[in-house]
């Protein structure tokens, strides 16, 4: 099942009895990452499988960046809430990896402007891989891609130059989660040649992530009280309250949960000392019910974060 969950996506249909389960549209394939550094001097990845059976690609990603300047700015954001993940705007390149800027129309051709957005698109994989830990199989959909192209008044070509952007994204991530709307236009000044910004929505990462087992909570406590507990030590997935007084909270990464664990072991909650451990039992997936998320309808409250 968490396999299932995992490698497809799930919708809800609502009919008189209440909701049930069926399956959406499949991931369109596994990304992988490969060993060893790419010539590109950051990570190797193969791309989705594509509709047309064409074999998968290596695509080899340049180093993520961190911000310039000021660094007054992220590369990536995410929003739970939406579950998008934005990104800032990525210059394309020329091959070896510096900047490429010139006009378009003028000291650049269509066909290298192009080259240069492709670059565009494999730097933002790379900064999408490193703020996903390389799980590239949590995008859903490419949302929407902006594409600004340095050129000159009379050049109209700027959706056929931002291709080069499109095209990287689509063979790696798979046509149909690597395609979504798309805006395209000329500037007359810009810091390179081309500049492209992305969105993507994520699945929620429903078997992911180290979870612990809270015992001894407060009678009292809900998700949400567990939750704003743990909250300050990391990234928090799942919280669960499977009977009174006692809780599971899932971090996102195993080194928060360790240090929660730590931390909070013997701690007091409100009179309450309690017991944090990992929990190295396998997670149980949640169902849905008209109650809510749930582990068993009518029994598990829970909170997905």
């Amino acid at each position: 099942m968490s396999r299932l969950l995992a490698r497809s996506a799930v919708s809800l249909i609502r009919n008189r009895r209440g909701i049930v389960w069926t399956t959406a549209r499949a991931v369109t394939g596994v990304i992988e990452t490969l060993p060893g550094v790419s010539n590109k001097g950051g990570v190797k990845i193969v791309g989705a499988a594509l509709k047309n059976g064409t074999t998968k690609q290596i695509f080899h990603l340049p180093k993520a960046d961190d911000p310039v300047g000021a660094q007054l700015y992220k590369k990536a954001v995410y929003c739970p809430h939406t579950r998008i993940l934005r990104t800032s705007a990525h210059v394309g390149t020329q091959d070896d990896n510096t900047k490429a800027d010139g006009v378009v129309g003028d000291d650049i051709d269509p066909e290298t402007a192009r080259n240069h957005a492709r670059n565009s698109g494999l730097r933002l994989l790379a900064t999408m891989h490193e703020y996903l830990g390389g799980d590239f199989d949590r995008i859903e959909q490419v949302l929407h891609l902006k594409g600004m192209v340095k050129a000159t008044p009379e050049f109209t070509g700027h959706a056929s130059v931002i291709d080069g952007c499109s095209e990287v994204l689509a063979e790696a991530l798979g046509h149909d989660a690597g395609i979504g709307t798309r805006e395209c236009f000329g500037v007359a000044s810009l810091g390179a040649t081309v500049a492209c910004t992305i969105e993507v929505r994520l699945w929620k990462r429903y078997d992911s992530g180290t979870q612990l087992v809270i015992r001894n909570i407060p009678r009292d406590y809900d998700w949400r009280d567990l939750t704003n507990h743990f909250k300050p030590y990391g990234e928090i997935i799942l919280t669960t309250i499977p009977k009174s007084g006692m809780g599971f909270v899932r971090f996102a990464r195993l080194g928060d949960a360790q240090k929660a664990a730590e931390t909070m072991n013997g701690s007091d909650v409100q009179g309450c000392k309690i017991d944090v451990q990992i929990d190295k039992k396998k997670t149980l997936q949640p169902r849905k019910s008209s109650l809510g998320w749930t582990l068993k309808p009518g029994k598990f409250e829970s909170g997905w974060n």
